[in-house]
């Protein structure tokens, strides 16, 4: 009994720390995320992006060092679109026209294709995403 009580505990435990890490930003705007972007990283705007291959709500794509990153926002509301935000968090990637992108999520939006970039660009852009709607 106190082997179940334990595994009962740590359960419950492992799913209160899954939820405190989940970030609440469906509220926000794409136009949002690409001011937050634009201005923490030094990328220019370079235009909407065009997703119903994706089925996301709303896109971008931002320049920066003369390539381009994606931004998706998914609304959370409705369950294809948190279907898909639950392949980028299991596979890490997204396939536009059979071609794999990777992909990474926080909260509502996604950043697709930043891999490419050099480390120290890779890394700002991670952390200039990920402290988006904290």
């Amino acid at each position: 009994m106190k082997k179940y009580l334990i595994a009962l505990f740590a359960a419950v435990l492992a799913l209160f720390a899954n939820a405190c890490m989940t970030v609440e930003n469906n509220d926000r705007s794409i136009t949002e995320l690409a001011n937050h972007m634009m201005i923490s990283t030094g990328a220019v705007w370079d235009g909407p992006w065009v997703v119903s291959p994706l089925r996301a709500e709303s896109g971008f794509a931002l320049k920066l060092n003369d390539r381009q990153v994606v931004f998706l926002k998914y609304n959370t509301d409705r369950a294809k679109q948190r279907k898909k935000l639950k392949y980028v968090d299991d596979n890490g990637c997204l396939y536009i026209y059979a071609f794999k992108f990777p992909a990474m999520r926080h909260g509502s939006f996604v950043m697709m294709d930043y891999e490419a970039f050099p480390p120290e660009t890779k890394e700002k852009l991670i952390k200039a995403f990920k402290s988006f709607g904290k």
